[in-house]
């Protein structure tokens, strides 16, 4: 039996509205604009609360930090821990609290440091530290001077008390640190210095010397209830940008 095959004709398309196809891109193109934006802006809130970027000016902390490098500060890092000594302390002086200074954590809740003309020593052990400039203790920056301080060039003994930390320069002779304004407190610190960021050429991760303290012991008496973590909680956040920038031949 033969079947026939009408013809069929294609339906009629209703015509396209270019208004309506434009007002639709410009819809899309906002969105997408929006979802950018919200997306900076919680990027840039979380860098903020969670690190900051702070320039190295000036050279108390020469040879390992020199003027013009900018430093990853991690202001987490004592979020889940507590300091070690060694560890590179971004913070604000107790003198001038508006000021911002990078020194070395010398000294814990609890320490007794012993400071002779030329050396360190933390509840009796005599630092090595091979991160310094100079030994030389007497030397201090007072008012951008640099003074022969007759009280300086005596032995020292400080007992550190509770919420008490000792900080240094690593270029003694020209470093305003606890020398001069004492010990700082938890309340004072914005966080550990993690990398040098830049220049490009200085990038790295900041040696914080622990082997230097390794042999020192804890205080008789022990004022800091935390516990300190190995390692830098929010390292690896810095770490990410550092194989693509080694790719790039940096």
């Amino acid at each position: 039996m033969k079947t026939e095959t009408r013809p069929t004709t294609p339906r009629e398309q209703p015509p396209t509205d270019p208004f309506a196809v434009q007002g639709r891109r410009q819809q899309a193109a906002m969105r997408d604009l929006i979802e950018m934006i919200v997306l900076v802006v919680v990027i840039f809130l979380g860098i903020r609360l969670t690190a900051e970027f702070h320039p190295v000016d000036g050279p108390s902390m020469q040879p390992n930090f020199v003027t013009g490098q900018y430093i990853f500060t991690n202001k987490l890092a004592y979020l889940f821990g507590s300091p070690q000594r060694g560890d590179v302390l971004i913070f604000h002086p107790p003198t001038n609290p508006s000021d911002v200074y990078i020194k070395r954590l010398i000294g814990l809740p609890g320490d007794t440091i012993t400071i002779t003309p030329t050396t360190v020593a933390v509840n009796g052990v005599v630092l090595h530290e091979t991160y310094i400039a100079a030994a030389d203790n007497c030397t201090v920056m007072i008012e951008a001077q640099l003074i022969q301080n007759q009280a300086q060039c005596k032995t020292r003994v400080i007992h550190l008390g509770a919420d008490q930390y000792w900080v240094m320069g690593d270029n003694r002779p020209v470093s305003d640190d606890s020398r001069i304004f004492g010990t700082i407190g938890m309340h004072n610190i914005i966080g550990k210095a993690s990398f040098v960021l830049w220049p490009l050429s200085a990038l790295h991760a900041i040696d914080m010397h622990h082997n230097v303290f390794a042999h020192v012991p804890s205080p008789t008496h022990a004022t800091s209830s935390h516990v300190p973590l190995p390692g830098d909680p929010l390292a690896l956040v810095a770490l990410v940008p550092l194989p693509l920038l080694r790719r790039m031949g940096v």
